[in-house]
């Protein structure tokens, strides 16, 4: 998704989208969780728009609502300025188009996300 991002984004996109990591960075430096995920799932729904490709933006939407449920559910706020800085990172190489190191940021924000994920399984009782 952001190696079409990168190509195909618009100057109005990447301004949407650098506009939306500051709100999204200022929501986790507050660990004002409600204003963070609302920040979150605008900034998914941008990404996913500047790679104007439409099986994608269904793909993604299936995905990015199940995901959705899972974080608001889990995600520590003391993770939120840290994730905010991965998306951040990935919107920040779009702007300036390099496909390689927003896909090397997406892989770093999915590390966080890997580990994040573990934490919680790792507190659940097993049944």
């Amino acid at each position: 998704m952001v190696r079409h991002a990168v190509e195909r984004a618009t100057p109005k996109d990447i301004e949407t989208l650098q506009s939306i990591t500051r709100e999204l960075t200022e929501a986790a430096a507050e660990r004002n969780r409600d204003r963070y995920f609302l920040a979150k799932r605008s900034l998914h729904d941008a990404e996913v728009r500047a790679a104007y490709n439409h099986v994608l933006s269904l793909t993604m939407a299936n995905l990015h609502a199940q995901s959705r449920r899972f974080w608001f559910t889990y995600e520590p706020t003391e993770s939120f300025p840290e994730a905010a800085a991965c998306h951040s990172a990935i919107v920040g190489h779009i702007a300036s188009r390099n496909a390689e190191a927003a896909v090397a940021a997406v892989a770093d924000l999915f590390g966080l996300l890997e580990r994040l994920t573990k934490r919680v399984l790792d507190r659940r009782p097993i049944s």
